[in-house]
């Protein structure tokens, strides 16, 4: 599947968020500039991750509406956006 955005924690079991993200860059570079992190704390060597990426991130508790806005602007400025190809599982 082609995807518009991943959104993904930065701590998760067995893998989490810079795991993640290096895999991506690793085998789909493109992808990696779409991740967009969620965050409850940016301390210590979560911080530091986040400090050396360009990419987005999201405090949590956050706004649901300003999460959607955030999304579409990243796939949007990544021209993913009304491609008219089928991608990943359905939005919710």
């Amino acid at each position: 599947h082609a995807y518009d955005v991943v959104l993904t924690d930065l701590k998760m079991p067995r893998l989490d968020g810079p795991g993640l993200y290096r895999e991506l860059q690793r085998r789909h570079p493109a992808l990696a500039r779409r991740v967009v992190f969620i965050t409850g704390d940016t301390l210590g060597s979560m911080a530091e991750f986040l400090e050396t990426l360009p990419n987005a991130t999201v405090a949590k508790p956050f706004d649901q509406a300003a999460l959607r806005n955030l999304l579409e602007r990243v796939a949007s400025e990544a021209g993913q956006i009304g491609a008219g190809k089928p991608r990943g599982p359905p939005r919710p």
